[in-house]
């Protein structure tokens, strides 16, 4: 089984009555987590007179070695005018290298 389906997994999982979360054993949980720890989201938003609108980016990190990373991103936006309908879209997508010295 892979990082993904082991999340797939926990997230039908319904959890121990306890917690409400998920009872993984340690292999499963440690991977679960260091495969969040890469996710990386920006965002904002916030409601004035003309509506509410909010946007963001979402990216992975993909580890090459102990200093190198790729990162994969999508940004895009959402809004609701007032007495218009919503609006929204993706306004960029790329690729970050990044590499640590």
């Amino acid at each position: 089984m892979d990082d993904t389906e082991r999340l797939a997994a926990a997230l039908r999982f319904y959890g121990n009555r306890s917690s409400g979360l998920p009872d993984l054993g340690e292999p499963e949980k440690n991977g679960i987590q260091n495969m969040l720890r890469n996710i990386q989201f920006t965002g904002g938003g916030g409601k004035e007179s003309g509506g509410t609108f909010g946007g963001g980016r979402i990216g992975y990190e993909f580890p090459i070695n102990e200093t190198s990373s790729i990162s994969p991103y999508v940004q895009g936006f959402i809004g609701k005018p007032v007495n218009q309908p919503i609006t929204g879209g993706v306004t960029d997508f790329g690729l970050n290298y990044r590499k640590r010295f």
